[in-house]
């Protein structure tokens, strides 16, 4: 093999691999421009859920102290409402769901709520106003007995 042959060979595998890389380059632009576009089309997708702009803000519930209100109502000592409204809300006698309570707790810990997290929660609130606030949250959530 001369010089020449070899030399022309040489470059022949070189443009070879050279527009292998081209196309791979190619490949990839023409991918990165796809992504990009997508990723336009999803910036103008409408998302779903929670508040919008133009619309209402979402309203604080404070779940919290319509929990309490349910505790007071069907578990405490002196309950609100007796058996049989507790049977037409929840579907199930009061001596079996405190049973169920009783031993879930006593199986896993992590249902037991903790006396420290219990106080932390009331932390932040200033002492003078914690009375007045639980109060007018429950005059507001009141549950009105079921009718028989």
């Amino acid at each position: 093999m001369d010089h020449q042959s070899l030399i022309e060979n040489i470059l022949n595998s070189q443009a070879a691999i050279l527009s292998g890389s081209r196309m791979i380059q190619s490949v990839i632009l023409d991918t990165a421009i796809i992504l990009a576009e997508e990723d336009k089309e999803d910036k103008h997708q409408p998302k779903h859920g929670g508040s919008q702009p133009g619309q209402s803000p979402n309203l604080p519930r404070n779940f919290e102290a319509g929990y309490q209100q349910l505790v007071k109502d069907y578990f405490s000592n002196s309950t609100t409402y007796t058996e049989v409204l507790f049977w037409q809300r929840f579907q199930m006698h009061r001596p079996l769901f405190l049973k169920i309570v009783h031993d879930v707790t006593a199986h896993d810990q992590y249902f037991v709520q903790k006396r420290k997290r219990l106080l932390h929660q009331f932390e932040s609130l200033p002492t003078e106003a914690l009375p007045m606030q639980t109060t007018s949250i429950f005059a507001y959530l009141k549950v009105q007995p079921l009718k028989v």
